[in-house]
């Protein structure tokens, strides 16, 4: 089973919608997810290059999954 992420570009009716773009899963919410395609979604949580927490109030939160 190939399941094929689609891009849905939106018009650019303000300048944030210029560069918003979502993620079609329509058909992977349906199916059993495959736990090769999971990737974990990587935040920085407010830290810089060093791992030093530079930005107050930036919680790491819950681990989350992009597939």
């Amino acid at each position: 089973m190939t399941i094929i992420m689609a891009v849905r570009i939106t018009k650019p009716r303000t300048n944030a919608q210029r560069h918003l773009h979502y993620l079609k899963t329509n058909a992977a919410k349906k199916a059993k997810p495959i736990r090769r395609l999971r990737v974990i979604s990587h935040k920085n949580s407010g830290r810089n290059n060093t791992g030093r927490v530079t930005v107050r109030h930036q919680g790491s939160g819950e681990k989350r999954y992009l597939r």
